[in-house]
């Protein structure tokens, strides 16, 4: 028997859809803020925001996480820190009824990366005056282990100042008796996906040669694609109609419109990689274990003796 399989007559996803999933933290439902305004302080005054271009961006912070980040603010440039290093952060948005306290990020000079400025502990505040130095910026909008971080800082030569092994013990010790599941940075949760093609096995020889080489051997998955790229977007289709898909709402990125508009016109568009790439991470996110929590070991009981009964059936018997 065989099935003939057209194409829908409706998008698999709207332009809705996506707009919607773009602005939109599904875990407490408070849409992302906008963007502060920023400028060098008036009058001008020295200060240690280190010289060239920053910018800023606001997270809003609920009992259940923080939402995606905001809009990111324009561009204000430090020239000479000694005559005006200070910058005013002004029209902090402010949230809805669920938001506790907003997070406040910015870029060091001439960066892209978005690392925490300050945490303003209140929904009212909306003016701050930056005056810190690059080196003074703490973690970037997500969440990093911090003795994974070190660790890996150590690694490449880059000192943190912070004792690796007082944070594993404190990691292990006052942070895991609060933890519903062990968070694993292993192997297993850090995988390469290649889909078993031409390209790949053209490749394949010249990869695990370079593994060898640099003796790094990143946990690797090899795709068989025994559904067609259509059967293969149902699944990442389907969780972002369930609001379990979200992008980066920094819509500047070189790769978002090309992404965008491929995912709008598939399955007719002339180009379905990105929207290939996709359904590829959801379905490896789909199979992947998910951690779980080592059982308590149960201490032996007498009851554990009586393991066997006489011919009678009874424990009594003599």
């Amino acid at each position: 028997m065989t099935t003939l399989i057209t194409a829908p007559t409706v998008e698999p996803v709207t332009l809705a859809e996506v707009m919607a999933h773009l602005r939109l933290d599904a875990s407490n439902q408070e849409q992302a803020p906008g963007a502060p305004t920023v400028a060098l302080i008036v009058p001008a005054a020295a200060g240690n925001v280190d010289n060239g271009a920053h910018r800023y961006l606001v997270t809003f912070v609920t009992a259940d996480g923080e939402t995606e980040a905001g809009t990111p603010s324009a561009a204000v440039t430090v020239t000479d820190k000694s005559v005006n290093g200070k910058v005013t952060v002004s029209a902090i948005p402010l949230g809805g009824g669920a938001v506790t306290a907003r997070k406040l990020y910015r870029t060091v000079a001439g960066g892209s990366t978005y690392l925490l400025l300050a945490t303003l502990a209140d929904n009212t505040t909306t003016t701050y005056t930056d005056n810190i130095a690059d080196a003074g910026l703490g973690a970037g909008a997500g969440n990093t282990p911090l003795e994974v971080f070190v660790a890996v800082c150590e690694r490449m030569g880059i000192d943190t100042g912070c004792d690796l092994f007082q944070l594993m013990d404190m990691a292990e010790e006052r942070i895991f008796p609060l933890m519903d599941h062990i968070v694993r940075v292993d192997r297993s949760s850090l995988t390469l996906g290649f889909e078993d093609g031409q390209i790949y096995r053209a490749i394949e020889a010249l990869l695990k040669k370079r593994m060898r080489e640099r003796k790094m051997y990143p946990s690797t998955q090899v795709l068989k694609p025994i559904t067609d790229k259509l059967a293969r977007a149902r699944a990442l289709q389907g969780r972002m109609q369930q609001g379990r898909v979200s992008f980066n709402s920094d819509q500047s990125a070189e790769w978002y419109d090309t992404c965008r508009l491929e995912m709008l016109r598939f399955p007719a568009g002339m180009h379905d990689d990105c929207v290939d790439s996709l359904s590829w991470a959801t379905q490896m996110a789909i199979g992947a274990q998910p951690p779980r929590r080592k059982a308590e070991k149960v201490l032996p009981s007498w009851r554990d003796r009586i393991n066997h009964k006489s011919a009678s059936g009874s424990y009594m018997s003599a």
